[in-house]
């Protein structure tokens, strides 16, 4: 039996990283419930670019960093981390 699989949208990711109730407690009851979450590389990509674009770019790719080692989440975030070096 396969494990169900959830593809978390950009929105979401960013509640999460900003630790927002709503945004950790449906992260929280999918881990609960044994659900494998996973990301889009699209979504990837906005989470780098954006924080390329934040008024605090280091404090934002931390976040973004940390987010990425904790393994939550399926994604090439090789590809998305060159997204400053590829949109102007």
């Amino acid at each position: 039996m396969e494990s169900e699989k959830t593809i978390i949208d950009t929105d979401i990711l960013i509640d999460f990283l900003r630790n927002k109730k709503e945004a950790v407690a449906f992260i929280q009851e999918l881990e609960e419930k044994k659900v494998v979450l996973t990301t889009t590389v699209v979504n990837a990509f906005e989470l780098h670019y954006g924080a390329h674009k934040s008024r605090q770019p280091q404090k934002s790719l931390q976040a973004t960093q940390t987010f990425k080692q904790t393994g939550y989440f399926t994604a090439d975030f090789k590809v998305s981390s060159k997204s400053r070096t590829h949109i102007c």
